[in-house]
């Protein structure tokens, strides 16, 4: 009996020997083939790469080398998607061959593409999955026999000194509460500092520490993101479980679900990054009162308060900001400056410098906010103008406004709706891509016909990404544009997972000495009714330090196309024609001498005009749709003053057309961080006297004449009590723009953007009671008396 058993064991463990064995033998034979197929891909792969870059783990490129369709450029396009992307999606190869199915959707060309990779789609017979060292080591559990579970170890002993398992990859950096770290020595060339911190990475949020440092501070950092580590700075805090609620919530509204409100209104400025709803605040069925009888019923949004004499503290101000970093180390120190205490909470505050307000019943908080309260924040603006999306939407309605097809060219006499280049919204959801495929392939016809290339360079950049991270450059031949299939198959091999803007590229800008240049424009709208808006008069240059080219060569290349001025790389490479000294302003003469079109007569008559006109017709078509929730607050007696501070990106072509880039909307105050390239305190100290965050000091100068003319001036017009406060308002922020700024709306009919504006009858409807009066206003052409200093700020004289 126990000879028997013996026997038996002894059979079962040459059975399983067996097993174990054939299985080593198959699964080394696969994996050496594995390995030697990875490697020649990788080699042939980075040999077609231009620039450097890493290969991720586990990445796989799906192409049919065999498929004469697809040439390096495809897979080097493809690469490059993969390199960006490879922290959150491997994306199926570019491919050729694909079933596509259309359907017709609100007039549009929706393609729902299936891509089938070639190298996925052979029908050969796959070899039989290998067991793995797990799956051994649990048979080895049920093996009862204690010689055959002996053997089994004693292989799996050899197997691991044989052939160690590979390393685990490195843990995933997860900050905690999304803490920036550093800051980290900097002892190299082009450091600015001996020390570095998240805010002088912030335009490099998507390199790693390796590609910025030529050795970085510590050798674990080489590899690490600079967004791994500055996650609050680079914008990256849990983008993950916003976009996946987000999309829940989208799908619950598609099926009939979800809440009510949050399926009529749109996401804010910082939340979901595919909006098919409007954005929140919205409604395009209000319309101002039309007769001044309706305006009494509303009351003011001006800074106009009872209170003069200081208090027990001896402040006659108080201010609040918030905790973000730029607001504590600039704009309350700037604050405190001007004179001004701080509040202990917004209650007591006369000026408030926060986030801007998504929230809209937030501006309706009368026990919060005090009567001639100053808050930089407008209801509905930032979504209206400050979304990825957002350009393009406001686009499509100064079209329809203008009554040209949203999707063609734009006639070449029209002078309205160029404030932007054209964007098209793209969806790649798994193996599905949406576009309008059809009417994109017309554009760019129309494009060739009027404005004829050799190739045309498209921007690809995320819906709701910042700071220049994960965009994309293109270059569409003319062959790939010539038909829709071609289109297609472009859009197919290049737009990776997720949601997208397809914008057009300015290919003929202005340059600066041969380089390209964007300027950041500051603007701030100090009343939504009347609409008011103020200009600081230079732009800020971002120049290039590269030669600009648009060769089909150089389309990749960051430091000519989006880095401006540059990272450490732009500034060191061979190609760097780094600018000495680097332009800080627009409105001197060296800037006019070395522009192309260059002199000063075509930028002050030309390109900076095309500025002040496209940004006051965006800001009266963002205007129309909020325009109820500033009537919705002064209707309910709460008076306050609502201000907003925009600063949008602007690049001009070789005609001097302006054209928005993005507009950004978070009231970041840079103060004296990157001073040498933007030397900017002075006007944004500035900024604050225009608006009245002191209180309009110089106004007990001039307001018993004030308050004269503009009794007059409501005699004739019977212009309400609330105007007539608004009209001083007007006066005060003119008297005491500082540093340059100064109004380009209201103004009279000299000015070229206003007299269009006024005269065309699809802007003419915009325009309510109040503006028509404010105008009426600057036409009596009265101002008290007051000079202007060296730096342009307005001084007051005394009034006799």
């Amino acid at each position: 009996m126990r000879m028997g058993r013996l026997i038996f064991n002894l059979l079962v463990g040459l059975v399983l020997l067996t097993l174990v064995v054939h299985t080593w033998f198959s699964l080394t034979h696969h994996a050496s083939h594995a390995v030697g197929t990875v490697a020649r891909k990788s080699s042939s792969r980075s040999s077609m790469r231009r620039g450097t870059g890493v290969m991720w783990p586990g990445m796989q490129l799906f192409v049919d080398e065999a498929d004469p369709g697809i040439s390096e450029d495809d897979i080097d396009s493809q690469h490059d998607a993969e390199l960006t992307e490879a922290s959150t999606s491997t994306l199926p190869g570019p491919t050729p061959r694909a079933r596509v199915a259309e359907t017709r959707i609100a007039g549009t060309d929706i393609a729902n593409r299936t891509a089938l990779s070639p190298a996925m789609s052979k029908t050969t017979a796959s070899p039989p999955s290998p067991l793995s060292r797990q799956d051994l080591i649990e048979r080895a559990k049920n093996v009862k026999a204690p010689r055959a579970s002996a053997s089994l170890n004693a292989l799996l002993s050899r197997l691991d000194s044989v052939a160690p398992p590979p390393p685990p990859p490195p843990p995933v950096f997860k900050p905690v509460d999304c803490l920036d770290l550093g800051p980290w020595p900097c002892h190299e060339s082009g450091c600015p500092s001996t020390s570095v911190g998240c805010k002088d990475m912030e335009s490099q949020c998507s390199w790693t520490f390796g590609r910025l440092f030529q050795k970085p501070p510590s050798e674990h950092l080489r590899t690490k993101l600079v967004s791994a580590l500055c996650p609050k700075t680079c914008g990256v805090c849990s983008v993950a479980e916003e976009e996946a609620e987000a999309e829940k919530a989208l799908r619950e509204c598609k099926s009939g679900g979800g809440k009510k409100n949050a399926c009529e209104g749109g996401r804010g400025v910082w939340g979901a990054i595919w909006k098919e709803a409007p954005p929140e605040g919205e409604n395009l069925n209000y319309h101002a009162p039309t007769t001044i009888e309706k305006y009494m019923e509303l009351t003011d949004g001006s800074s106009w308060q009872e209170k003069s004499k200081a208090d027990s503290h001896g402040c006659t101000r108080y201010f609040k900001v918030g905790d973000r970093g730029d607001m504590r180390q600039t704009v309350k120190p700037m604050l405190k400056e001007l004179g001004i205490c701080e509040a202990k909470d917004d209650s007591h505050a006369d000026f408030m410098w926060t986030r801007p307000w998504e929230v809209i019943a937030a501006f309706f908080r009368a026990k919060v906010i005090q009567p001639g309260a100053i808050v930089n924040s407008l209801g509905g603006l930032p979504q209206q103008i400050g979304q990825k999306m957002s350009l393009a939407r406001l686009h499509v309605g100064c079209m329809k406004r203008n009554g040209y097809d949203p999707l063609d060219a734009i006639p070449k006499s029209a002078p309205f709706c160029r404030f932007t280049s054209r964007a098209f919204a793209v969806r790649r959801e798994a193996d599905r891509l949406q576009v309008a495929y059809k009417r994109f392939q017309q554009y760019t016809q129309q494009l060739d016909a009027d404005r004829p290339e050799k190739h045309r360079i498209w921007i690809l950049k995320p819906q709701g990404g910042f700071n220049q991270i994960g965009i994309h450059m293109y270059s569409m031949s003319k062959e790939a544009s010539s038909t829709e299939e071609g289109v297609l198959q472009w859009m197919t091999q290049r737009v990776p997972e997720g949601t997208w803007v397809l914008q057009e590229y300015i290919m003929n800008p202005m340059t600066y000495k041969g380089h390209k240049f964007d300027l950041r424009i500051w603007a701030v709208v100090t009343s939504l009714d009347p609409l008011r808006m103020h200009l600081l008069k230079t732009g800020i240059p971002k120049v290039s330090q590269w030669k600009f080219s648009k060769d089909v060569v150089d389309t990749k290349e960051q430091c000519i196309h989006v880095l401006m001025p540059g990272t450490l790389e732009c500034f060191t490479d061979a190609r760097a024609d780094v600018l000495r000294p680097y332009p800080t302003r627009t409105d001197v003469p060296e800037w006019w001498a070395a522009m192309d079109p260059v002199g000063e007569k075509f930028w002050k008559n030309v390109a900076w005009p095309s500025i002040e006109f496209k940004l006051v017709e965006l800001m009266l078509l963002a205007r129309d749709p909020i325009l109820h929730i500033d009537h919705s607050i002064k209707r309910k007696g709460i008076q306050y003053k609502r201000i907003f501070f925009l600063q949008p990106d602007i690049v001009l072509d070789n005609n001097g057309d302006a054209y928005m880039v993005e507009v950004n909307t978070n009231g970041y105050m840079i103060g004296n961080l990157h001073k040498d390239f933007f030397p900017l305190f002075e006007e944004q100290r500035g900024l604050m006297r225009t608006v009245g965050a002191n209180g309009f000091p110089q106004a007990h100068k001039y307001m018993k004449q004030l308050k004269a003319q503009t009794q007059k001036f409501c005699e004739k017009s019977e212009c309400t009590p609330a105007l007539e406060r608004e009209i001083w308002e007007l006066v005060h922020e003119d008297m005491h723009a500082n540093q340059g700024w100064y109004r380009i709306f209201p103004t009279r009919e000299d000015r070229p953007h206003t007299r269009l504006l006024k005269q065309a009858p699809q802007y003419a409807k915009s325009l309510t009671i109040l503006d028509r009066l404010s105008f009426a206003w600057l036409e009596r052409k009265w101002s008290p008396k007051h000079t202007h200093d060296q730096n342009a700020s307005v001084v007051v004289l005394d009034q006799k």
